[in-house]
């Protein structure tokens, strides 16, 4: 069987001989299996679905201070991915991606090209794919447009949970976002 790909506004559907699957990309629900339903798919050979990328080095922490114990070990000092950058990177995955983990700073503020990439990966010629990112601390504006771009927020909390549970209220009372996982640092 050729490899068929159908990447639809509201689901991607992959066929191949030995690894098929269906992602709905409004609520992130996956079905991976082999040649038939009944056996499991040992790998996707054609490429992954599921890409990280970092799109930052810099970062001040949830309170302006970077975290020692941060294993990125980003700094206020550091680089960003610009827009022309990421869409090199983009057209280079294979068509079989779904979704992008995004590595950026807690406050989601030190690379002034996010919004622009994250709208890229939904709205471009070549494939759709969800953004989905980790942050601490963000502002109502940060709340929004995770709202309107991502697929999933993943919070961290560290010492003072008050951060991470006011980056969580404006998430899901203020925008509305109904997939979030607090990370315990």
């Amino acid at each position: 069987m050729a490899t068929k790909i159908l990447d639809k506004p509201t689901f991607k559907l992959f066929r191949s001989s030995s690894c098929n699957y269906f992602f709905n990309k409004l609520n992130g629900y996956t079905e991976i299996w082999g040649q038939n339903q009944d056996e499991d798919a040992i790998y996707l050979p054609d490429g992954p679905m599921i890409a990280d990328i970092e799109i930052t080095t810099i970062c001040d922490g949830p309170k302006g201070i970077p975290c020692p114990f941060c294993y990125k070990k980003n700094t206020s000092k550091g680089e960003y991915m610009t827009f022309e950058t990421f869409k090199t990177i983009f057209h280079k995955f294979p068509r079989t991606l779904t979704q992008i983990a995004f590595g950026a700073d807690a406050t989601l503020t030190s690379n002034p090209d996010i919004w622009k990439i994250m709208d890229y990966c939904e709205n471009n010629d070549y494939q759709s794919v969800v953004p989905n990112i980790t942050v601490a601390n963000i502002s109502d504006d940060v709340a929004d447009k995770l709202a309107e771009y991502c697929g999933a927020v993943a919070v961290s909390r560290y010492d003072d949970p008050d951060v991470c549970y006011d980056s969580v209220k404006r998430l899901t009372d203020r925008a509305g976002v109904k997939k979030i996982y607090v990370k315990r640092k």
